[in-house]
Protein backbone atom coordinates (compact mmCIF):
# COMPACT_ATOMS: atom_id res chain seq x y z
CA UNK A 1 0.00 0.00 0.00
CA UNK A 2 2.56 2.39 1.00
CA UNK A 3 5.77 3.34 -1.07
CA UNK A 4 9.43 2.25 0.78
CA UNK A 5 9.97 4.86 3.91
CA UNK A 6 12.23 7.39 3.39
CA UNK A 7 14.14 9.80 6.01
CA UNK A 8 11.91 13.25 6.42
CA UNK A 9 13.09 16.61 7.02
CA UNK A 10 13.15 16.41 10.89
CA UNK A 11 15.31 13.82 12.66
CA UNK A 12 13.51 10.74 13.82
CA UNK A 13 10.71 11.18 11.10
CA UNK A 14 10.15 9.17 8.18
CA UNK A 15 7.76 10.14 5.03
CA UNK A 16 6.08 7.51 2.72
CA UNK A 17 3.25 8.01 -0.26
CA UNK A 18 0.26 5.67 -1.53
CA UNK A 19 -2.74 5.19 -2.27
CA UNK A 20 -6.15 3.57 -0.95
CA UNK A 21 -9.29 2.63 -1.89
CA UNK A 22 -12.07 4.00 0.62
CA UNK A 23 -15.40 2.16 0.33
CA UNK A 24 -16.91 6.00 0.00
CA UNK A 25 -14.71 8.03 -1.46
CA UNK A 26 -12.70 6.20 -3.91
CA UNK A 27 -9.09 6.25 -4.76
CA UNK A 28 -7.14 8.48 -2.45
CA UNK A 29 -3.38 9.30 -2.79
CA UNK A 30 -2.15 9.81 0.68
CA UNK A 31 1.23 10.47 2.29
CA UNK A 32 2.09 8.75 5.45
CA UNK A 33 4.34 10.89 7.97
CA UNK A 34 5.83 8.93 11.46
CA UNK A 35 7.31 11.36 14.08
CA UNK A 36 9.91 9.10 16.52
CA UNK A 37 8.60 10.04 20.00
CA UNK A 38 11.95 10.44 21.66
CA UNK A 39 12.66 8.42 24.78
CA UNK A 40 10.13 6.61 24.21
CA UNK A 41 8.21 3.19 22.12
CA UNK A 42 5.94 5.26 20.63
CA UNK A 43 5.41 6.94 16.84
CA UNK A 44 2.84 9.54 15.68
CA UNK A 45 1.84 9.16 12.51
CA UNK A 46 -0.20 11.74 9.92
CA UNK A 47 -2.07 10.27 7.20
CA UNK A 48 -2.54 13.57 4.33
CA UNK A 49 -3.43 14.66 1.40
CA UNK A 50 -1.36 17.51 -1.24
CA UNK A 51 -3.44 20.35 -0.72
CA UNK A 52 -5.70 21.08 -3.64
CA UNK A 53 -5.66 17.85 -4.85
CA UNK A 54 -8.87 15.23 -5.27
CA UNK A 55 -7.81 13.12 -2.87
CA UNK A 56 -7.58 16.04 -0.85
CA UNK A 57 -11.42 17.38 -1.46
CA UNK A 58 -12.69 13.72 -1.08
CA UNK A 59 -11.15 13.17 2.33
CA UNK A 60 -13.33 17.18 3.75
CA UNK A 61 -16.14 15.10 3.09
CA UNK A 62 -14.92 12.93 6.17
CA UNK A 63 -15.25 15.72 8.45
CA UNK A 64 -17.74 16.31 11.15
CA UNK A 65 -20.53 18.90 10.12
CA UNK A 66 -22.20 20.79 12.56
Amino acid sequence: MWLPRHGGPVPGEESAGGAVTHPRLGRLRLNCDVLAVPHDDQEVVFITADPGTPSARALSHLLPTG
